[in-house]
C-alpha cells in the first residue's frame, strides 16, 4: 500500500504531503554516493524532482514485513519535463524501510531509489 500511496501524493504536486511519508530523522540516497538525512534535506531532493511537473508510477516487486517494520523493493519511473522544455524521462530500482506508525500509516525511515 505504500507505494500507491506515494505515487498518488508525488503525482499531486503536494511537496508537504510527500515529507509526511518521512519519519523526522529519514535518511534517502539522493544521488549515487550522496545521503541526506532530516526531512529538510529530503525537501529539497523533492523539490527537484517535482519541479519536472512529471508523472511517477512505482511497482513494488518485494516486501517482507516483520513487526512494524517492512523492507519494500521496487521499480520507479518518472516522466516530465526538464527546465528547457525538454522530455526528461527517469528509472529505476527502490529498496525502501518503512515503519507503521501508532495511527496504522507507514513512513520511511530509509529510502534508495536508486539501487
Amino acid at each position: 500500500q505504500v507505494h500507491p500511496v506515494f505515487a498518488q501524493v508525488f503525482n499531486s504536486g503536494d511537496l508537504n504531503a510527500i515529507l509526511a511519508m518521512y519519519e523526522p530523522k529519514a535518511g534517502m540516497d539522493a544521488e549515487a554516493g550522496k545521503f541526506v538525512q532530516g526531512q529538510e534535506a529530503i525537501r529539497e531532493v523533492f523539490a527537484g524532482f517535482l519541479a519536472l511537473k512529471g508523472t511517477i508510477a512505482v511497482k513494488t516487486t518485494r516486501c517482507v514485513q516483520v513487526g512494524e517494520l517492512a523492507v519494500l523493493h521496487g521499480s520507479w519511473t518518472l516522466a516530465g519535463k526538464g527546465p528547457d522544455g525538454k522530455p526528461v524521462n527517469l528509472s529505476g530500482k527502490t529498496t525502501e524501510v518503512v515503519r507503521r506508525q501508532p495511527d496504522g500509516t507507514w513512513r520511511y525511515v530509509i529510502d534508495l531509489p536508486a539501487e
